[in-house]
């Protein structure tokens, strides 16, 4: 659901888009104390991808 709301075409005001990214730094953060999981690795890869993308994006401009 974040990565949609991030990545689709509907305009998100500063304070949705800082709300999102703060969901995904608690979800990065949970799933760091979760390091013996290949799955919790796999997807801190997956939020860290989506982090890039979004400020490589225009939204930061």
């Amino acid at each position: 659901m974040i990565r949609e709301t991030l990545t689709g075409s509907q305009v998100l005001s500063d304070m949705q888009l800082f709300s999102q990214l703060r969901n995904l730094g608690d979800i990065k953060a949970a799933l760091l104390r979760m390091q013996d999981s290949p799955t919790a690795q796999r997807m801190v890869g997956e939020v860290d991808k989506l982090l890039e993308t979004m400020f490589a994006s225009s939204r930061f401009a």
